[in-house]
């Protein structure tokens, strides 16, 4: 709300005080619209990821074999020492490859390119010393787009200097364009079909773009991508609040048994980011290092990496200690139920998410969730719970002690989102993030290499991303590496190709 100076010079103190609540309310009131729409994508998100079960299944029937090979790997990787091609003629082996027989037979157009600055109708003083004629594949939704690409070369009569047209492709000699490269990974990432099985159907047979020229090309991406992946980073880092969760991923070269796939998420109030980050372990060095400059709450399921990261505020995940009494209610007998402790004080925790959704249901804005969690009504409730735990004893070791000594022994972390009406009492919004990523971990049962293993994060990264701001992640991948192809990254700023940015200029949708 805008005021002119010089009507705030005649307000009283008290007309000041209320303009200032009235702008305070109307920012409140705005963030809890932006949060309303926030959870509204985040729904939509969950039912794309529903449907992608089911119709990865449909695409397994479709793009090949009928039951998986079990030593799939994630072939990214791959691409760094390609199997040799056998039996298709005009294809190299070991290179970007595809049939030149085929193109040469199926191509839909041709294109001519020259040396910059040279006019084949009057090239003056150069003479032509040859041409190179290569394919490339654009992706036009629902089918394989072949165009011939004939480069000119031209000499310098006087000195022989030779002169070469410059590829206008982003992804400079791959046969690939940008759309096709943003289809194939879509595929992958998306509908669970790996490369493997895409360089069967029909569509990529033909040409015979092999799974290594298809590995190749994500690597080159992921790398034109890396500094919109950095700049995520740094939203999450900025936002005040963050969400983090991690999942395992088998990596064959790592000297480490295990590895992980970290997840860090901004929250209901700003922009949507899922940044997922590769490491090699489960230590507390990994969330310190991606964390560092971040000062705010932390929102995670209490693993003891993330309470050594300084300067943050840990919240933990009411929903994570609820669970553990569930587990336990679930494996009473039936009659046990009512009287058990467990069940109380699952109901006592109830209590609280109910709360929750009635602020939700209010619209309530930040500001004013936190003032009614610190409200003497809502305060007892918490109490309440803490009395309760330490009110009865258990065995030692059982699973009704475990359960009550994981939320007293971190009770402050417990009570933390008390600060902030921006945090959420649960970490759902990183745990729903890490489930598309566990989906395609069962496509890919593990990865060979880190390097391909970070290019996997960072596509998976700008996917969900994309996805959760609204966009198509297809249309918006494949529109980032156009435009980024071009740009410099120690010298060009990269932040007009966030996704709520470019979303602007481009329908991506």
């Amino acid at each position: 709300m805008k005021v002119k100076e010089s009507t705030l010079g005649n307000l009283t103190k008290a007309q000041l005080i209320e303009l200032l609540l009235k702008a305070e309310r109307e920012r409140d009131d705005a963030l809890a619209e932006l949060r309303a729409t926030r959870e509204e994508l985040e729904r939509k998100c969950r039912e794309l990821e529903a449907q992608r079960e089911r119709r990865s299944i449909e695409r397994a029937r479709l793009f090949g074999r009928k039951r998986e090979d079990g030593n799939v790997v994630n072939e990214a990787e791959s691409a760094a020492s390609p199997a040799k091609a056998k039996g298709r003629p005009g294809r190299k082996p070991g290179s970007l490859s595809y049939d030149r027989a085929w193109c040469e037979a199926n191509f839909d157009e041709v294109r001519h390119e020259y040396p910059e600055g040279v006019d084949p109708d009057d090239p003056g003083g150069l003479r032509p010393a040859g041409e190179d004629v290569t394919f490339e594949f654009d992706w036009v939704p629902g089918r394989l787009r072949v165009t011939k690409v004939v480069r000119h070369k031209y000499a310098d009569r006087a000195n022989g200097t030779m002169l070469s047209p410059i590829s206008s492709n982003p992804l400079g000699k791959s046969p690939i364009k940008p759309s096709l490269a943003a289809a194939i990974m879509a595929n992958k990432y998306m509908l669970g079909v790996p490369y493997y099985r895409q360089e069967q159907c029909n569509l990529l047979k033909g040409p015979a773009i092999s799974r290594q020229t298809m590995a190749a090309t994500q690597m080159r991406c992921t790398d034109i991508l890396r500094p919109i992946w950095e700049l995520l980073q740094g939203e999450v880092r900025s936002s005040g609040v963050a969400y983090a969760d991690e999942t395992t991923l088998k990596v064959i070269e790592s000297p480490k048994s295990k590895c992980y796939v970290w997840v860090y998420c901004t929250g209901l109030y700003s922009n949507p980011v899922y940044v997922y980050d590769f490491r090699d372990g489960r230590g507390s060095e990994n969330p310190q290092d991606f964390l560092k400059g971040f000062a705010g709450y932390l929102v995670s399921d209490a693993w003891g990496a993330y309470g050594l990261v300084p300067g943050v505020a840990n919240c933990y995940c009411w929903a994570h200690a609820r669970r553990n009494f569930y587990d336990i209610v679930k494996a009473l007998p039936k009659e046990a139920v009512p009287e058990s402790a467990a069940a109380k004080a699952v109901a006592m925790i109830d209590r609280l998410f109910r709360w929750e959704r009635i602020f939700k249901e209010l619209r309530f804005g930040p500001e004013r969730i936190k003032k009614a969690r610190n409200s003497r009504g809502y305060a007892s409730m918490l109490l309440g719970i803490k009395a309760y735990l330490e009110s009865f004893d258990s065995t030692e070791g059982s699973a009704m002690w475990k359960a009550k000594q994981y939320v007293l022994k971190r009770w402050d972390g417990f009570t933390a989102y008390l600060g902030d009406g921006r945090v959420e009492m649960s970490n759902n919004v990183s745990e729903r993030a890490v489930k598309p990523f566990v989906i395609d971990r069962k496509n890919f049962l593990f990865s060979f290499t880190e390097n391909g293993a970070e290019s996997s994060a960072m596509y998976f990264s700008l996917q969900q991303t994309a996805r959760a701001n609204g966009l198509d992640p297809e249309k918006y991948v494949a529109k980032a590496i156009e435009l980024a192809a071009f740009m410099n990254p120690e010298k060009d700023d990269y932040s007009a190709l966030l996704p709520w940015n470019l979303s602007k200029e481009y329908d991506l949708s």
